[in-house]
């Protein structure tokens, strides 16, 4: 069976419940609203933010489609979902499809349970997913990487799709661990 091919949302109409927030004189944020708030986490003011980090455990599902991370932010997000056990964050579904990351993206160590989905999105620096466990499928269609894409002894247990976007994401591939059925690409 083959992944459908990914096709970005239009520009200003994302399919997902969107933020309220709109930049003076442009359109508006494309980040997946933080039920059952009407803006996205990167637009939740600063205590709200805190706060509903601090509600999140390890494993908690991640749904930021469309939504603009500093690497700061990121790195709160991933700080609370880390298990001290394994040093690395756990992760139910990652769901970051035209996600923008204004930095790096290091998911080292993650365990996550189900998908991870990051078709379409853009990472201005590097990105890095050494020794991370994907327990569904690694999706990464139509990405694009300003800095360097680290995949190294990586294991995903159902398919990984890495296609499109130019310089986009080829993966070094030292000891990465593709477990999927033979349908994968990757």
């Amino acid at each position: 069976m083959t992944a459908a091919p990914y096709r970005r949302t239009a520009p200003d109409v994302p399919s997902w419940p969107h933020c309220a927030e709109a930049p003076p004189g442009g359109a508006g944020c494309r980040g997946r609203r933080v039920e059952p708030y009407a803006v996205c986490l990167a637009h939740r003011p600063d205590a709200e933010r805190a706060a509903h980090l601090a509600g999140l455990r390890p494993g908690a599902d991640l749904d930021h489609r469309g939504t603009r991370f500093t690497e700061g932010l990121i790195r709160e997000l991933l700080t609370v979902l880390t298990e001290p056990a394994t040093a690395g964050p756990r992760i139910g579904q990652a769901r970051f499809e035209e996600a923008v990351f204004q930095g790096a993206v290091p998911f080292d160590l993650a365990r996550i349970d189900g998908d991870a989905l990051f078709d379409g999105a853009e990472i201005a620096g590097d990105v890095s997913f050494e020794r991370a466990e994907i327990g569904g499928r690694a999706l990464f269609r139509q990405v694009r990487i300003g800095g360097d894409a680290g995949f190294e002894r990586m294991t995903v247990r159902r398919r990984a799709v890495f296609e499109g976007a130019g310089s986009a994401v080829v993966p070094r591939s030292n000891g990465c661990a593709w477990t999927a059925g033979p349908s994968s690409t990757g």
